[in-house]
Order: C-alpha cells, then sequence, then structure tokens
C-alpha cells in the first residue's frame, strides 16, 4: 500500500501466506514483478547478485516505473484535502450521525 501510495515500483518476493495473492494482484496491475522461482521463507537462498539483478530490471522497467508514478499520483490526489477518501469518510460519518439522532 505505502509502495502504491508513492508511486515506487515493487519487487515481490513472497515469504508468507497470501502474499502470492498480493504479488500477482501487484504484477497485474502494472506495479511491479514477481519473481516466481524464488521459494517461501527457508526453502532456499538467493543470491545478493540475483536480488541485485531483478531491482535493476525492476528499475528500468519503464511500463512499470510509468505505472507506479502514475497511480501514486491519484492515490495522492484521492488521500488527500478534499480527495475523494475525504470525501467518503465525510459521507460515512454523516450517515452515522442521522441514524444517531
Amino acid at each position: 500500500m505505502e509502495a502504491a501510495l508513492e508511486g515506487i515500483p515493487m519487487l515481490a518476493w513472497l515469504q508468507h501466506g497470501d502474499q502470492s495473492v498480493n504479488a500477482e494482484i501487484v504484477e497485474k496491475a502494472g506495479l511491479g514483478i514477481w519473481e516466481r522461482k524464488w521459494g517461501w521463507g527457508l526453502e532456499g537462498l538467493v543470491s545478493a547478485e540475483e536480488i541485485r539483478n531483478k531491482i535493476v530490471e525492476l528499475m528500468e522497467h519503464e511500463k512499470v516505473r510509468s505505472c507506479s508514478k502514475k497511480v501514486g499520483e491519484e492515490a495522492r490526489k484521492a488521500s488527500g484535502i478534499d480527495g475523494k477518501s475525504e470525501k467518503v469518510v465525510t459521507e460515512i460519518m454523516q450517515s452515522l450521525m442521522q441514524k444517531r439522532n
């Protein structure tokens, strides 16, 4: 979430439970890449060179960088003052206040 908000491309490396779902979403949304060969937890060691190569690949991936930047800009607009998030929360609060009275 934080990486998307900041417009930072993500390298998915699964470690636990539902992270494969998250990694697939990140990849399909164009926000990062998922290295499927890397194991879970202690299944296998990944060398520093492999990690470095994937980071370089990620940072040179123009489509992912562009998409991440755009999503970050839109997320900041939505979560800023007068953004969509503020409007929705205000509407929910007003609705709850009306039901309370």
